[in-house]
């Protein structure tokens, strides 16, 4: 379903057709199964998304619950995603890097496949991939049951969208403020719960709110790019003899460090401009489209 349809139908059963339609199915080849995975995490995050964005509807009890739920089965399918962004990542790098820097990787990426070995079985992460979907499935129901009326749930929608911006600018200025991957890691989870709630089907009604998607987009990515790689830092820094020896590992580590550097300030350079406006006027940007889940009449 398109962020940018507006259904007629009552707001609940659109969030919870969207978050459906993210789920993907389990029957495909082997080759395939690491795109599952991550299309479940990814459907996990956009279900704990609306399940923070109705709390006030859903009641903090089954918020938290469900909350809970998401959060466990993603975290079920971390180990086996780990290793395949690992390998995507030192891939990307040896097209870039030869000589001693490209030997190192070659080095990290046939420790990765000893890794590798030791991951979850295949019945194991079969399973794990099972309770995920069927996690999702059942987040649909409370969804679907919330009983308000459609002024209440955009009223509702709206609070939390300004919050939720709210957060966003302000962990930037932490990110910013201390350059720690754990404070950008925070702002790239914000960032991304923005993104997803701002897909609720609808509510990106105006060229001005489908923009501040696609940007939001692009820098959840670029977010997304340097937790990779300190995802990679902390996996070289802890399996140090198994991914080609200190040595390797510290010219390893010192490439890591300088990308992740560029990443950040490139994803600072993006939020900037992202984040300049305020949260009133980010309200008055996605205005039609809340204006739609009050059930006025859509305009041209």
């Amino acid at each position: 379903m398109r962020p940018t349809s507006a259904p007629r139908r009552a707001s609940r059963a659109a969030a919870g057709d969207w978050l459906v339609a993210a789920v993907p199915e389990l029957t495909v080849p082997p080759a395939a199964q690491d795109r599952v995975v991550h299309d479940l995490r990814t459907a996990t995050k956009r279900a704990r998304a609306l399940v923070r964005l109705f709390v006030p509807l859903l009641g903090s009890p089954v918020a938290r619950a469900e909350n809970a739920r998401l959060r466990d089965a993603a975290q079920a399918l971390a180990g086996t995603r780990e290793i395949a962004v690992a390998r995507a990542l030192l891939r990307k790098l040896r097209r870039k890097h030869g000589g001693r820097d490209g030997a190192a990787i070659e080095a990290a990426l046939h420790g990765l496949g000893r890794l590798a070995a030791t991951a979850p079985a295949a019945a194991e992460k079969h399973a794990a991939m099972q309770r995920a979907r069927d996690v999702l499935h059942a987040t649909v129901r409370p969804l679907r049951q919330i009983s308000a009326s459609e002024a209440n749930i955009a009223a509702t929608v709206e609070t939390g969208l300004l919050a939720t911006h709210r957060r966003c600018r302000k962990q930037m200025q932490r990110a910013r403020a201390t350059s720690e991957a754990a404070e950008f890691h925070e702002w790239r989870k914000l960032v991304k719960r923005l993104f997803y709630q701002l897909q609720l089907p609808g509510l990106a009604a105006s060229k001005p709110a489908r923009r501040l998607v696609r940007k939001l987009d692009a820098l959840q990515e670029r977010l997304g790019d340097a937790h990779d790689v300190h995802a990679l830092t902390t996996l070289l820094r802890t399996n140090t003899a198994g991914l080609g020896g200190a040595a390797s590992v510290a010219r390893l580590l010192r490439l890591l460090a300088e990308r992740e550097r560029k990443l950040h300030a490139r994803c600072l350079r993006l939020g900037a401009k992202l984040f300049a406006a305020k949260p009133a006027e980010f309200a008055e940007t996605i205005r039609r489209g809340l204006r739609a889940l009050r059930g006025a009449a859509r305009t041209a």
